[in-house]
């Protein structure tokens, strides 16, 4: 193990007694088993369901995005308690279902047409 100190500084290693590790399992929500081998959690089958949805707006520029997407699923599924995790998840999530709305510019044109106002023409002066 490489360790790196300051000149002068005293670097003492602590040996670690080996311990309990856990062991994750999960609750299959179709049969209520539980079990202990890999599996796809909870994040991992959700982040598959929007993929399949969006999965008709998908182009393949678009692959690196669903596959971060799917790998931050396993993640937060391995370490829910990890919130830089869940805020990265979040919104890779956001940026796939922003897929099924891109080129819908609906939105964008009503709020510009309710903004807009009539432009009056100054070379004529109000009465």
């Amino acid at each position: 193990m490489d360790v790196h100190a300051w000149p002068g500084m005293e670097v003492v290693q602590v040996a670690r007694k080996e311990g309990p590790k856990a062991k994750l399992g999960w609750l299959m929500p179709d049969n209520g088993e539980f079990v202990f081998e890999p599996h796809a959690g909870p994040n991992r089958i959700a982040a598959e369901a929007v993929l399949a949805a969006v999965e008709e707006h998908l182009s393949e520029a678009d692959e690196a995005m669903a596959t971060g997407f799917v790998m931050l699923a396993e993640a937060v599924d391995s370490d829910p308690t990890n919130a830089a995790l869940w805020g990265q998840y979040r919104a890779a999530e956001l940026a796939v279902r922003g897929v099924a709305t891109r080129g819908d510019d609906d939105e964008f044109s009503r709020l510009m047409a309710e903004l807009s106002a009539e432009v009056r023409d100054s070379s004529v002066r109000e009465p």
